[in-house]
């Protein structure tokens, strides 16, 4: 219903424009994932709980290098309504948080500096420091936040077969330019690495995991693990703009133990089990739970809405519209993704997280070595395998 996206130009690395991006996000109130290795995608706020003022807001931030260089953050920000309201005073609320989000992001990027009192002028002209924007009339605020109130009861009372088609209408969703590439030879003379598409895709969550987590390695194989990567991103670009869908990494020799790392990471992480790690903002308080299984109960959930309301309809011989959206309705989902056991906050911060294969400890770190627990070498439980081949053995 609502969108507002904005572009700016950053004069430095581009993974200093990601980390400024997603520190203002993050103080914005946006539950961040990372997609891929340079976006975010953010969610916050409640369609339910709109009554109190929790917008329910969606981002999708990306950088983009250019092939000459030029460094760009692109923001898009949407409304996560699942039904349009036609109301002016909830677009102009939507639209209000979002002018405020660019500003908090171009004060992160230091296009603009943070308002403080002393900045405020009240008469004569504007001092050198940037002013707020002026707040709007007591009338308009006011009945902004009444359409915000009726909205969220509103949404209370449709059903899911409405939601889920105004949804498909409103259209969530992107994805990387180069989606087409299906390959990327790592070239190292003699040898060449082959990676698929998929395979990419690992590499490019293990890479999202370590900037995560910077202690995870030093410093310095941080920065290489993160210049490869800058390095393949643009390689995956070029081939995009050309349609190309094979492309050749050319590597030092330097650079090839990056390759091995990444894939001995990416080996680990396809044969142990894989769990989201929930970590509470409010009390730091620790959930695991299984994609999986979220996936399957979710599933269920609506089978069993369905399936109740065919029973009801068929024994009474004929199909009752108020049954069949009553069940519709029943399929809604009106509980938040998450609630802290503890405290019953509903913001946090993810990560992936898996076992031990010998303990059963819970490894949270986004590098996987030894088990700090028993010792175990979890290195030691992929099979070897060929990463690297000549040239002229092919």
């Amino acid at each position: 219903m609502v969108e507002h996206t904005f572009v700016r130009r950053w004069n430095g690395a581009p993974i200093d424009l990601l980390e400024r991006l997603r520190l203002s996000l993050e103080t914005a109130g946006f539950r961040l994932t990372t997609p891929s290795y340079w976006a975010l995608h953010g969610e916050r706020g409640s369609a339910v709980a709109m009554s109190k003022r929790s917008l329910p807001l969606a981002v999708d931030a990306a950088v983009v290098q250019a092939p000459d260089g030029a460094v760009t953050g692109h923001v898009r920000l949407t409304d996560r309504m699942p039904v349009p309201l036609a109301s002016n005073a909830v677009e102009r609320g939507f639209r209000d948080r979002f002018a405020e989000i660019e500003r908090e992001v171009d004060v992160a990027l230091g296009y603009i500096q943070p308002v403080t009192p002393a900045a405020v002028v009240p008469t004569g002209e504007p001092s050198g420091a940037t002013m707020q924007p002026a707040s709007a009339p007591a009338s308009e605020a006011t009945a902004s936040r009444r359409g915000l109130d009726k909205a969220g009861a509103a949404l209370e009372r449709l059903t899911s077969k409405t939601q889920e088609k105004a949804s498909a209408a409103i259209g969530r969703g992107s994805g990387e330019p180069w989606q087409k590439v299906q390959s990327v030879t790592f070239w190292c003379p003699p040898d060449q690495a082959i990676a698929d598409a998929e395979r990419i895709q690992v590499y490019a969550a293990v890479a999202a995991m370590v900037r995560s987590q910077p202690d995870s390695l030093p410093e310095n194989l941080t920065g290489e693990l993160t210049a490869f990567v800058e390095g393949l991103r643009t390689v995956l670009n070029s081939a995009a703009e050309a349609d190309m869908r094979a492309v050749r990494y050319d590597l030092e020799a330097p650079q090839r133990p990056i390759v091995d790392f990444l894939e001995q990471q990416a080996a680990m992480r396809e044969q142990l089990p894989v769990r989201t790690l929930h970590r509470c903002r409010d009390c730091g308080q620790q959930k695991v739970s299984n994609p999986d299984y979220k996936r399957l109960k979710e599933r269920n959930r609506k089978m069993q809405a369905l399936t109740g309301a065919v029973g009801l309809t068929l024994r009474g011989g004929s199909a009752s519209p108020f049954v069949l959206v009553g069940a519709l309705f029943r399929l809604k989902k009106l509980d938040p993704d998450y609630v802290c056991g503890r405290c019953q906050g509903m913001d946090c911060e993810e990560s992936i997280a898996t076992f031990c294969p010998n303990c059963g400890s819970l490894r949270p770190e986004a590098v996987l070595r030894r088990c700090s627990e028993c010792d175990h070498d979890l290195r030691s439980d992929i099979a070897p395998g060929e990463v690297w081949h000549s040239v002229g053995s092919l």
